[in-house]
Parts: structure tokens; C-alpha cells; sequence
């Protein structure tokens, strides 16, 4: 009689315990997943400045733990705001937000007063490192991680993609110079881009823009899937930037696709169809976050 007790004791808890674990996974987000809610943190603190980034959790729970997008600006390497972002492609943060998806905006160091193109991009890895470093703690599935940059925000997340050891499953580039060249006759040139380059990079030194090229360091051993995005009528970073990734890329057997958008300038959010643009790129990530 007392190991009937027992077992049905046992029984009993084991019920107990299955019960409240199915509760827990029905029920609702807890406070962070408002879609009001703008999580800000210090991620780094450099020559006398905190860096933030917001994290913006799903609006609706989907994963068990949540695939992330680190989002980064634009503003040739010496200007612009992570708040600039989530204002212009506004249409793309929501959506990713609905399906599951938390972004992560990022502040980083501009290339002004003495620094480089290199220090924006020592803070964007370092910003990735930091959210895996952290993914518990802010419920970031570390598998599922991607990256999105616009600009030269779009170099920053190529090569942040490229150069840590494959922790970003997938990029997106909205509309990045990956070659950089000083002269006029170049398909890859145009006067704002050779403007941003005088003020962002070492002019003392050429082969900084040799070293600046997302292309130079793709190999085989790169896992990372990317989707590149160009305008056809970008005349600010011409497509011929993507398409010389995108060529690179697969000639190495990586898994990238290309999108030059027909109408498109470097102006994203005055394109007719953006909000049919942002729903395609949604799809991607989504498709690739989560396969």
C-alpha cells in the first residue's frame, strides 16, 4: 500500500510539473515584449563616452528563444544615429518585430577627430560580441543571429559578418561600398562615397581602402548567408558594389543572393514599393533565421 502511495505521489508531481511547464510556454510575453518597450543598455565604454544599443524584443513570442538582427546605421562612417534607422526603415524594424525577430540597434564611434573607419568597426564587433556574450540574459538565441547595415552601416555589418568567426548566420546590405577606388574612370566612384573616404579613412594610406573591402576577406571557410541590396539608380554607392560582392561570394560557393531593385536610389524610404521591399527582405530573414 505504501508503494502504491508512492507511485501515485510521484505520478501526481510528475503531472504537476508537465502542467506547469505547458504554462509557462502559453503564457503571455512578459512586459519587455510591449511593442512600445525600448530596452536600453551600455555595451561598451571607450575614451570617456558609454556606447548604447536598444534592444527591441518581439511583439509577439514565437521561439523559444528569440532570433536577433543587430541593425546598423548609415552615415558615411561620420555621421548618422542608430535613431536614424529605426525612423527610415521603420516598416522593416515593425515587421520583423511581428514575426518573432528582436532588433538590436547600435551606437557606435564616428570617424571623427582622429579615428578611423577601423574604430566604427571595432565597436560594431564588439556590440555582436557583447549580445552573445550576453544572449541569456537577453534572450537571444546565439544561433540565430544576423546582421543588417545600410550604407556605410552596410560595409560595418559585412564586415562584421566576415571577420567573426562566422557567429552571424546572415547579412543583409542595403546598398554597401565594397570597393574603394580614387578614381573618377572607376565604376565603383562617385563623388559622395570619394567625400565619406577622405574623411573616414588614413589618406596616408592606400592600401586603407584595400583593407576597408568586405570582398578581400571572403574565403570558403566564410559560413555566413548574405543578401545583397542595391538600387539601380544609386548613384551614391553604384551597384556595382554589390554585384562585385555578390560575384565574390559566389565564387567562393557561398550562399549569397543579389537584389538590384529596379528605381531604386540611395534614398530607401521615398521607393514607391518600400514597404513591399521591406516585406521581401522580412521573408529572407525570416527564411534564414529559422531554417
Amino acid at each position: 500500500m505504501v508503494i502504491k502511495m508512492t507511485k501515485l505521489i510521484a505520478a501526481a508531481l510528475v503531472a504537476i510539473m508537465l502542467l506547469v511547464t505547458a504554462a509557462g510556454c502559453s503564457q503571455p510575453a512578459p512586459d519587455q515584449y510591449e511593442s512600445t518597450a525600448r530596452n536600453e543598455i551600455i555595451y561598451k565604454s571607450i575614451d570617456g563616452t558609454d556606447l548604447g544599443m536598444d534592444i527591441f524584443y518581439p511583439t509577439q513570442r514565437i521561439y523559444s528563444d528569440n532570433p536577433t538582427v543587430l541593425v546598423i546605421h548609415g552615415g558615411g562612417w561620420i555621421s548618422g544615429t542608430r535613431d536614424e534607422f529605426y525612423r527610415d526603415f521603420e516598416p522593416l524594424i515593425t515587421e520583423l518585430r511581428s514575426r518573432g525577430v528582436t532588433v538590436v540597434g547600435v551606437s557606435y564611434r564616428l570617424a571623427v577627430d582622429g579615428r578611423t573607419w577601423r574604430d566604427c568597426l571595432d565597436d560594431c564587433e564588439d556590440a555582436l560580441e557583447f549580445l552573445i556574450d550576453n544572449a541569456d540574459s537577453y534572450d537571444i538565441d546565439v544561433d540565430n543571429i544576423g546582421v543588417i547595415g545600410y550604407s556605410a552601416g552596410a560595409q560595418l555589418a559585412l564586415m562584421s559578418a566576415v571577420e567573426t568567426d562566422d557567429q552571424v548566420k546572415y547579412c543583409v546590405s542595403l546598398s554597401a561600398p565594397t570597393v574603394f577606388s580614387d578614381s573618377k574612370d572607376s565604376k565603383y566612384y562617385s563623388e559622395a562615397l570619394s567625400y565619406y573616404i577622405s574623411r573616414a579613412f588614413d589618406n596616408e594610406s592606400q592600401y586603407d581602402m584595400y583593407k576597408a573591402s568586405p570582398i578581400i576577406l571572403l574565403s570558403r571557410r566564410c559560413k555566413t548567408d548574405f543578401l545583397i541590396v542595391n538600387g539601380s539608380d544609386d548613384v551614391i554607392i553604384p551597384p556595382a558594389h554589390s554585384e562585385a560582392f555578390y560575384n565574390e561570394a559566389m565564387s567562393f560557393g557561398i550562399d549569397a543572393e543579389l537584389m538590384i531593385v529596379d528605381g531604386l536610389t540611395h534614398i530607401y524610404p521615398i521607393y514607391p514599393d518600400f514597404a513591399q521591399l521591406c516585406s521581401d527582405i522580412t521573408d529572407r530573414i525570416i527564411d534564414n533565421l529559422t531554417d
